[in-house]
């Protein structure tokens, strides 16, 4: 990633941080981090993102990358990461994830977008967005600037973040049926 994808562009958003985000994932499936390291490491990712302003959308931040301190990119996309992750799960009762996204952009499903120099951003989009609610989610944090609140976010998933003065703490709540089916398939046990 991004150079087996040969697509053009600046789709730092995805490469970096949804593929950050992808390797945390990768990092817990493994045994490598439990789950409550993997919720410690996206309080961590979170107040490095609250840390500074977030006036761009992730696009833009790909686009300026160079030109800004640019780790806001690579942050706050892999917080897009985890919640688009989340609602995919969701949505799907468990049985799609970002994952899945993955291998259809590696395995070129998309043959209409996924051409060698199409654009990046356009085709990325297009693989996420293929639900009305993932198009709509993408629409909000990919192609506008909707901040990542996690606090009015996760309750909805049976998480909650804590702040306190060692940091943001994401936690499991009292959860639903549903709830606990979705973080199951996050590796909670």
């Amino acid at each position: 990633m991004p150079n087996s994808l040969k697509l053009e562009g600046d789709y730092d958003w995805f490469f970096e941080g949804f593929t950050l985000y992808t390797a945390l994932r990768t990092s817990l499936e493994l045994g490598v981090i439990d789950f409550k390291e993997y919720l410690a490491t996206l309080g961590r990712v979170y107040d490095t993102y609250r840390a500074h302003p977030d006036t761009l959308s992730l696009i833009e931040e790909s686009e300026r990358r160079w030109a800004s301190a640019g780790s806001q990119v690579y942050v706050k996309g892999m917080l897009v990461a985890f919640l688009y992750d989340l609602m995919m799960r969701k949505e799907s009762g468990g049985q799609k994830s970002l994952a899945d996204s993955y291998r259809t952009l590696f395995n070129g499903q998309l043959t209409g977008h996924l051409t060698d120099g199409a654009d990046g951003n356009e085709a990325i989009i297009s693989v996420l967005g293929s639900t009305a609610e993932a198009r709509n989610f993408i629409k909000s944090y990919v192609e506008n600037s909707t901040a990542v609140e996690l606090d009015k976010v996760l309750p909805a998933y049976g998480l909650s973040i804590l702040f306190t003065s060692k940091g943001s703490q994401l936690r499991v709540g009292d959860l639903n049926q549903d709830q606990k089916q979705l973080l199951r398939s996050l590796g909670h046990r």
